[in-house]
């Protein structure tokens, strides 16, 4: 059985894509889970990092309640990212970690 949860999606001004979802996580690990925290390969770390930024870049930040300077095709290449990494760090985790793909509610490929 898990004894943490942790959602898995990405938000702006942030650098990790892991968030805590109960009270247990939180007060382990806190709001944003820090990847560092986590038993994960340096690598792994290295991709959470890396897709966080890049996900920086789909908001224009000149104008943010303008439409995302990404195409389709570029958010679409993104989710398939992200979806890889999810899985990447599903593997790595052991049996104490729940991992939670919110990110799946958020996109739908036409």
């Amino acid at each position: 059985m898990s004894r943490f949860t942790i959602r898995y999606y990405f938000e702006y001004m942030a650098v990790t894509c892991l968030w805590g979802a109960d009270d247990v996580t939180r007060e382990q690990f806190g709001v944003n889970v820090n990847p560092e925290d986590l038993p994960l390969s340096e690598q792994t770390k290295d991709d959470i990092r890396a897709l966080s930024v890049h996900w920086q870049e789909s908001l224009d930040w000149d104008a943010p309640a303008e439409p995302s300077p990404w195409s389709e095709e570029d958010f679409a290449m993104f989710f398939k990212d992200s979806e890889s990494l999810f899985q990447q760090i599903r593997a790595e985790l052991d049996d104490e970690f729940e991992l939670i793909n919110v990110m799946r509610n958020f996109y739908k490929p036409v």
